[in-house]
């Protein structure tokens, strides 16, 4: 492929060259990546780039052979690429270019199938070529002063292709024209020895210099026809790998329309696998419900937009509350094994007016709430998050229980019951040993004195003195300000 004008210009290394072509070499680099993403808004062609320019002559240095002299002329270039969709090889887009002095020099991906040049601009019909320039793109270069407007799009036509009942999947393309003969070749999906290949051209061609298939027998004694047939030979293997699975031939005159194809295959096809089953319908983003004994508020997170693989990627948690109390910090606990290398990175809460970040780790971020009239906030964060771990409040006194539910009437009232009679006095001979007050031995009025039946011997202070009969009193000097006796059945 032999190089447009413009690319010789960039390529010029002398500062004539330099000078000339800076503009129109940073215009040219900057418009290549635009072109890869032009909107067709509908429409079956679209300009997708406009340049246009001064060419200046200059006079010929004699010593250097370089055009380094004064200016002798200048003349406006310009210079439209024009995308198409879809882009199909004899598809034919009818443009006008308004201007005065209009002069069409050349054309990429594409060949003049009609030119009209008048005072007022020129009208010219392209018919598409097999390969196009990057994103289905032909390029005008001429020279002349254009309207401003540029170029304006009249039609388009044979872009859709002749319907095609071969089951070999073929695709014509153009590999060159010279001469008024066109070689063509057919690029097959699937190859078979013996397959029969008839090809309509619409109108009268003579064929020469096949490859890759011959031409059954009838056709090899006419000069000119209008349908030929060609019988596949073995898969060619030693070729280039742009012709393998493919057969070709040149046409004179060249075609200008698409031919229909149809092919009749040797070895059945096998039947269509089956569809596809639906898919099943898209799994709930994963939530957490907020435990009570974590936090009193209650409410659940959910992740709207998931922690992707890629731990850089902002995801997306909704935390929605049951109860919302101003002063209150959350701390979510996030879980992830890669945390470590890719740590937590909270960059926005929102709404801002109803929370704010306290604190934050590689793994946490304590949230403050604040007085808003709402109860949910949500939290765009990166780092290597698998899921929400704990979502747990303190700092502020959980509030007062429910009352009681209200019940049946209350209980009856248990009539009033009568005082139990008091216990009888002990029997102080039921226990053989029992500690009384001193007086407590002797029946009302009666002292020690007059006890006719019991002896006593003196007693003095801190001694005991044995008693004779069926009495026997011990007495202690002092204990608890009286005198304690002993008493005994002996």
């Amino acid at each position: 492929r032999r190089a447009k004008p413009t690319d010789r210009l960039c390529e010029m290394q002398t500062l004539d060259g330099i000078k000339a072509a800076f503009q129109l070499c940073a215009a040219l680099l900057a418009a290549s990546a635009d072109a890869k993403k032009v909107d067709m808004h509908g429409h079956c062609a679209v300009v997708a780039r406009s340049s246009v320019w001064n060419h200046e002559e200059k006079e010929l240095d004699p010593l250097t052979g370089q055009r380094t002299g004064a200016v002798i002329a200048s003349m406006p270039q310009w210079d439209y690429k024009i995308k198409v969709d879809p882009w199909l090889v004899f598809g034919q887009i009818n443009i006008k270019i308004p201007g005065t002095n209009m002069e069409l020099q050349e054309i990429w991906a594409g060949n003049v199938a009609f030119l009209d040049a008048k005072p007022d601009g020129l009208t010219i019909t392209i018919q598409l070529g097999s390969v196009p320039e990057e994103d289905q793109q032909f390029d005008v270069i001429g020279m002349g002063k254009p309207a401003s407007g540029g170029p304006k799009i009249l039609g388009c036509s044979h872009l859709v292709a002749p319907g095609s009942r071969c089951q070999l999947n073929p695709t014509l393309k153009v590999l060159n024209e010279y001469q008024g003969t066109m070689a063509l070749q057919l690029k097959l999906g699937v190859w078979q020895t013996g397959a029969i290949f008839t090809i309509d051209f619409g109108t009268s061609v003579i064929l020469s210099e096949s490859w890759g298939a011959e031409m059954v027998e009838e056709d090899i004694k006419v000069a000119a026809v209008r349908v030929a047939k060609f019988r596949l030979g073995p898969a060619l293997s030693h070729v280039p790998i742009e012709r393998r699975l493919s057969f070709g031939f040149s046409v004179t005159p060249p075609i200008n329309e698409m031919p229909k194809i149809e092919c009749k295959p040797v070895l059945p096809f096998p039947p269509p696998p089956p569809p596809s089953p639906p898919l099943p319908p898209p799994s709930p983003p994963p939530f957490l419900s907020v435990d009570d004994a974590d936090c009193f508020l209650g409410g659940r997170a959910v992740f709207t937009t998931k922690p992707a693989l890629l731990p850089g990627k902002t995801w997306v948690l909704h935390v929605t509350l049951q109860r919302w109390k101003p002063g209150v910090q959350l701390t979510l606990n996030f879980l992830g094994s890669s945390l470590r290398e890719h740590p937590l990175r909270v960059t926005q809460l929102t709404p801002p007016t109803a929370v704010e970040q306290t604190t934050a780790t590689s793994h946490s971020v304590v949230i403050t709430l604040l007085a808003s009239p709402v109860r949910d906030f949500d939290v765009r964060a990166t780092g290597g998050v698998q899921s929400l771990g704990r979502l747990s409040c303190c700092c502020a006194q959980s509030p007062a229980p429910p009352p009681p539910s209200p019940g049946g009437p209350p209980p009856p009232l248990r009539p009033p019951q009568p005082h139990p009679p008091p216990p009888a006095p002990p029997d102080l001979y039921d226990d053989p040993f029992l500690i009384v007050g001193d007086s407590s031995l002797f029946e009302e009025g009666e002292t020690p004195e007059e006890e006719p039946t019991r002896s006593r011997s003196s007693i003095n202070k801190g001694e005991m003195t044995a008693l004779t009969g069926p009495l026997v009193v011990a007495v202690f000097a002092s204990i608890g300000g009286g005198v304690g006796c002993v008493k005994s059945r002996n």
